[in-house]
């Protein structure tokens, strides 16, 4: 009786175990297999992130901006180009008012005239000293000259040699202070350093131009064939810099017209970062390295 009250209690969870034992191994041997991955060879290598230098960049000309400005003060008279003009070396730009140094030239041109004219008078002299000289020595006569006289010829000759050298020296003055005066004048034309393009003109006739540096120049000049790019790396990406390299350029807002621009130079000074790509992540306080490249034609 009590072995059969045993039985009744553990014969329900002891089938319940039995069962569960055997689903386990119903489930087990009815699920797929995973296949066994075998490399052949070595394994692929992902292309690295940071292989690729980015770094936001502006146009400039190839000689870059060559701002024009004047050597003297004055009045703009005349100005000879406009933006858009294509100007060779020394082609005027513009003329300042120059009625003063045409004047102070005029008359320096007319001192060497002068000059000349006292040099002339001088060698007139001079030949005139010289024969009175001849003409007395060839007397012969001691009785009919005197030593005194013969000096006294002797030494208006020598005068006259002198002046003639002062008036030689007066006329080298003459004309060094005349070229003084013609450059003085060429100074109010204003002309092109280089071969270029007009890039920008501020110049107006009447306009007061002062001999200093402006923060908005006269003119400005750049050779445009051909442009260049002017890309500043940052200094936390200086070692991964290849130096030769090619650069992908694109223009800010269009990211789909690429072109290739092949490397020129590297201006090794490293300065502040001013060309800023408005991005989340860019510092304001980082230093750059420059880097130059020529955009195709």
């Amino acid at each position: 009786m009590k072995i059969k009250q045993l039985a009744s209690r553990w014969a329900i969870p002891l089938l319940a175990v039995f069962c569960a034992i055997l689903a386990v191994r119903i489930i087990s041997s009815n699920s797929p297999t995973e296949p066994e991955v075998v490399l052949s060879g070595s394994p692929a290598v992902a292309p690295k992130a940071n292989s690729l230098i980015a770094g936001a960049g502006v146009v400039e000309p190839s000689s870059e901006l060559v701002s024009v400005a004047t050597a003297v003060s004055g009045v703009i008279a005349t100005v000879h180009v406009k933006v858009g003009d294509v100007v060779k070396r020394g082609d005027l730009l513009f003329t300042l008012d120059s009625s003063t140094a045409s004047a102070d030239l005029r008359q320096r041109e007319a001192n060497v005239l002068v000059a000349r004219r006292q040099l002339d008078e001088s060698r007139v002299q001079l030949e005139e000293r010289r024969t009175s000289l001849k003409i007395y020595e060839a007397i012969g006569d001691p009785r009919a000259m005197t030593q005194e006289e013969l000096q006294r010829r002797t030494y208006a000759v020598e005068l006259a040699k002198a002046r003639v050298l002062r008036e030689e020296a007066n006329i080298e003055l003459a004309e060094a202070a005349a070229g003084l005066a013609r450059a003085e004048l060429e100074r109010h034309s204003v002309r092109s350093p280089l071969d270029a393009t007009v890039l920008q003109s501020r110049a107006r006739p009447g306009q007061f131009a002062p001999a200093a540096v402006l923060s908005d120049p006269l003119v400005t000049l750049g050779r445009t064939d051909p442009m260049f790019v002017r890309i500043d790396v940052d200094e936390a990406d200086l070692s991964r810099l290849s130096i030769g390299a090619s650069a992908t350029v694109s223009p800010r807002g269009d990211a789909t017209n690429r072109v290739t621009a092949q490397y020129v130079r590297v201006d090794p000074l490293v300065i502040p970062k001013r060309s800023l790509s408005n991005s989340t992540s860019e510092r304001v306080d980082t230093r750059v390295l420059q880097v130059v490249f020529s955009l195709p034609r």
